[in-house]
């Protein structure tokens, strides 16, 4: 159990919990891996932190009420196995997967209560793979900015405070086979994000069912019945029928 820093402001900024890092400058010269199992990690600033790492897995740990994030694979890191874990009740992000991280898997996890996204994906984060987690009473369910080419399918997600999933700059993510519930909006598109395939997913019980605010090039297609939501799609600007055309794409 790793647990309570320093309380002091400095001290609580490199108090991350456990962090398993290379130095800034070496990528490539070092391998920074390790497992992680059957543990808890509470009361420090991030849970967990990775920084160049690769392979690590991180496996049937609880992760909760930290200072800032939970888990934290940030900088290059890649080839995660994040599996089975509890991640809950953390001041921010439940997991932020950031900065050129790829090829890293996140499933099976239940992930609630965190008090900004239960995942975000940010910052040039690629090719990751988000599956058949449980996320609900989040802010946000999943969020995507700045990202591109990940896939998110087969998770519950629900009852978050604002959006299901929400895209920021994102693009050409696969979206498909989720459940997504009784969150306030389903997904909410803006600032660009495009050529984003959003198919086969069940979204319903929302204020809006997917939201689209100045984003092109996605195709949305078998994802909700007629009265699933108390509207099903809505957008704001580039409303012209041509832009239409390019937001979505019904089968």
């Amino acid at each position: 159990m790793i647990t309570y820093p320093s309380k002091s402001v400095s001290a609580i900024r490199e108090a991350y919990g456990v962090s398993w890092r290379i130095r800034k400058g070496s990528k490539g010269q070092f391998l920074v891996t390790g497992t992680v199992t059957n543990s808890k990690f509470h009361h420090n600033y991030h849970g967990l932190y990775t920084y160049g790492a690769n392979g690590i897995k991180i496996t049937n740990n609880e992760i909760y009420d930290n200072l800032n994030y939970g888990i934290v694979p940030h900088g290059d890191s890649n080839h995660l196995q994040i599996t089975k874990n509890r991640i809950y009740n953390n001041n921010a992000h439940g997991i932020i997967l950031s900065r050129r991280s790829f090829h890293n898997t996140i499933s099976s996890n239940l992930i609630f209560g965190n008090n900004r996204s239960g995942i975000l994906i940010g910052y040039q984060a690629r090719q990751n793979l988000i599956e058949q987690n449980i996320i609900y009473n989040n802010q946000d369910g999943i969020s995507i900015i700045a990202s591109y080419s990940n896939i998110i399918r087969n998770n519950q997600i629900h009852s978050n405070q604002k959006s299901g999933l929400k895209f920021e700059l994102a693009t050409a993510n696969f979206i498909e086979q989720n459940q997504i519930q009784n969150n306030r909006d389903g997904l909410y598109l803006k600032n660009q994000s495009h050529s984003n395939y959003i198919a086969d997913n069940i979204i319903k019980d929302h204020y809006h069912g997917i939201l689209l605010e100045n984003v092109t090039g996605n195709i949305i297609a078998e994802n909700f019945e007629t009265g699933d939501n108390q509207t099903n799609i809505v957008w704001y600007e580039n409303k012209t029928e041509n832009s239409i055309k390019k937001l979505f794409y019904l089968s």
